[in-house]
């Protein structure tokens, strides 16, 4: 037994004894009570995975039915209530022809699907769960996975997603991880850009931007490396943090920014996560959108991912350029999923270093440069101040020599290595330390000389009996040489006391900022979301099915029984809602739904029915109402006098109350629904 069927035997097994018997029932009429569940179970199980029966029941879907499946597929699950919230957008409200009820119609002079309305939805997922092509799990109809991909097929978001446009639009200007690079060059000394700053210097260092645009993502860059708090008190930079940003591949960072929109970084919130990045992978894959159709995606998978999206929230996507709209459409920008193989870098004389394309992971070009020009061809510019700042930062000559070699066409003869060399020349003539002074006797040196659990944490031996030590471990440095009999004073001439000063982790902590292990956890973790996620884009493309199974034979086996009238009623009634596909299920006519209604100029019989519906606790009622249907529930029947009665009821979907003349009702009948 496959995954999939265990499920279904599962689900089957934890149905309550009504819901249980009407399916079985239904499939295999012979079953009596009492039975053996198990022995049923089976047999069920047989009867859907039998070829000839499951090739027949998917063959009774229809547009709506392939519609509403789509939608079951997009979010995972989704319960009735949901369904007409997404399809709202696509709703037109009307009222009847003499004003006195409104009704509620969708698709309005679409091609793809005809109009249909609140009722016809609804009898549409009742008939979906009844036929258990849809299984109610966790209070959501799901894909029955017995029918496997089958049933995924017929699933289709055409009418919804479907954009009738001859438009081509390609944007490659996004906030690409090539402009955080760029940015962050300069950035990486400022910490942050004013705003003449950023007008004054933006524009020439982007030009394939518009001004406006690039001092945009600027500040949306800000605000990112705001809530990573990447930029830290003590002029301390996260350059590990940094380097895996500009690392993250051009989706990955976006999903990054989309997540930043919606919700603080840090929470344990995986969901928005997988919402930004399963919604971007929609965009780039569908590539065009109307409004309305992005509208329900975004929806859609809020709804899957249980997360609130704002009514700008469309709007804040075509700000990160990761939308473009152009008369009412949206086209998504050609945000690369990939990162690149690096091309050459080519050290100029005049210490410019150009290359073509994009920088992969791992380079380490921006720490030593920093940007003139992103454009086709993208130029950095090596100076001593960056050279020097990036030495700083703890990166080593090593290291940068190591890279201009592997990645330059001169390698060991590129001229930007002797510039190099002259200026660390230059760098290495004089030291500057932050740390604490501790100066003692020769007892005091000899512990601090010889104690192995103190060497890591002095940064020089200044003279015979004083110390430089690190400022920002001494809370451990201070223990360690209290435990070995010693009594630490408190510092001499300092402004701040020893027991008010703060490291930078404890001024990060008490500030309620995340600790470096969070930030990395945090991207690790949206890289591993992003990797993960596949979607469905067939759901867009997919034809609407169109239902091909005949009933015509089974109709007149059906007027050949012998049987009572209700049960042949009833036989029809769910041959006509699909549940009945196949000759053996006729071999024992039983009721399943009763069929209580009345219509035409059953005058009396109709106020009964209404009357019967009051006395049931959330019994519904469907009416045919001045040639449209409705569905009540039943509060009273009100007596006009004269033998006339009028029913006051609240009108699905929206509980509006209504007061209607049952001489004006052509048909009403008490329905069973399973729509929840």
């Amino acid at each position: 037994m496959n995954k999939e069927t265990i499920f279904f035997k599962r689900w089957l097994e934890d149905l309550d004894n009504e819901k249980f018997y009407y399916f079985a029932r239904n499939y295999l009429p012979e079953v009596s009570t009492p039975y053996n569940q198990i022995d049923v179970i089976e047999q069920l199980i047989s009867f859907f995975l039998n070829d000839e029966n499951s090739s027949t029941m998917l063959s009774t879907i229809d547009e709506i039915d392939s519609l509403i499946i789509g939608l079951a597929n997009l979010t995972g699950g989704i319960n009735s209530s949901n369904i007409l919230k997404l399809l709202r957008p696509f709703e037109s409200e009307t009222s009847t022809e003499d004003n006195s009820v409104k009704f509620y119609t969708y698709f309005n002079n679409n091609k793809y699907i005809e109009e249909f309305n609140y009722v016809e939805i609804i009898d549409h997922i009742s008939s979906l769960v009844k036929r258990m092509l849809l299984l109610s799990n966790n209070g959501k109809f799901i894909l029955n996975p017995i029918f496997g991909d089958e049933l995924v097929l017929k699933g289709s978001l055409l009418p919804l997603m479907s954009v009738n446009s001859k438009e081509k639009f390609y944007n490659d200007n996004y906030i690409s991880t090539e402009v955080l690079r760029g940015y962050l060059s300069i950035l990486k000394i400022e910490q942050k850009l004013t705003i003449n700053q950023k007008k004054n210097t933006l524009g020439q260092l982007f030009p394939s931007y518009e001004e406006s645009l690039i001092i945009k993502m600027s500040d949306i860059i800000d605000n990112l490396l705001l809530n990573l708090n990447i930029f830290t008190p003590f002029d301390y930079v996260e350059y590990e943090l940094l380097q895996n940003l500009i690392d993250l591949t051009d989706f990955e960072f976006n999903v990054l920014l989309i997540v930043n929109l919606l919700n603080d970084l840090f929470p344990d919130n995986n969901n928005v996560y997988l919402f930004a990045s399963e919604l971007l992978s929609y965009a780039l894959d569908t590539k065009i959108f109307d409004l309305t159709s992005f509208t329900l995606l975004s929806e859609a998978l809020s709804t899957k991912y249980n997360i609130c999206i704002n009514d700008g929230f469309i709007d804040d996507l075509v700000e990160l350029s990761i939308l473009n709209k152009f008369n009412n459409l949206l086209f998504a920008s050609d945000i690369k999923k990939v990162k690149e193989e690096s091309n050459t870098l080519v050290f100029d004389t005049d210490l410019s270093v150009r290359y073509l394309g994009a920088r992969a992971k791992g380079d380490i070009l921006w720490r030593f440069t920093r940007i003139q020009r992103l454009d086709t061809q993208t130029i950095y510019q090596l100076t001593k101040e960056d050279f020097r700042d990036a030495l700083d930062s703890k990166l080593t000559k090593e290291k940068i020599y190591d890279f201009v070699i592997k990645n330059s066409f001169a390698k060991e003869n590129c001229p930007a290595l002797r510039y190099l060399d002259l200026v660390e020349q230059q760098y290495s003539q004089i030291s500057i330390y932050d740390g604490i002074i501790i100066q003692g006797n020769e007892r005091v040196s000899t512990i601090l000389s010889s104690h192995p659990d103190l060497q890591s944490h002095i940064i020089k031996k200044l003279s015979d009996n004083i110390f430089l030590m690190q400022r920002e471990s001494e809370p451990i440095w201070t223990k360690i040489i209290e435990n070995s009999g010693l009594l630490v004073p408190r510092r001499k001439g300092d402004i701040i006391q020893s027991d008010t000063f703060f490291t930078n982790d404890q001024w990060r902590v008490s500030k309620g900022y995340h600790l470096r292990e969070e930030q990395q956890t945090l991207i690790k973790n949206l890289v591993k979301i992003c990797s993960s996620i596949k979607v469905e884009t067939r759901l867009f493309s997919n034809p609407l099915a169109k239902k091909s199974f005949s009933s015509k034979k089974l109709k007149i086996a059906i007027e050949l029984l012998e049987c009572r009238s209700e049960e042949r009623e009833d036989l029809k009634s769910r041959l006509r809602l699909a549940m009945i596909i196949n000759q053996s299920q006729l071999a024992a006519p039983q009721v399943l739904d009763s069929n209580i209604g009345a219509s035409g100029f059953d005058y009396k019989r109709k106020v009964n029915v209404f009357k019967m519906a009051a006395k049931q606790a959330g019994a519904i009622v469907k009416i045919g109402y001045m040639k449209h249907e409705f569905l009540l529930i039943v509060e009273k029947i009100q007596n006009l006098g004269n033998n006339e009665f009028s029913v006051e009821a609240k009108r699905l979907p929206t509980l509006e109350k209504v007061e209607i003349p049952i001489n004006k009702i052509f048909f009403v009948k008490i329905t069973n629904y399973i729509t929840e």
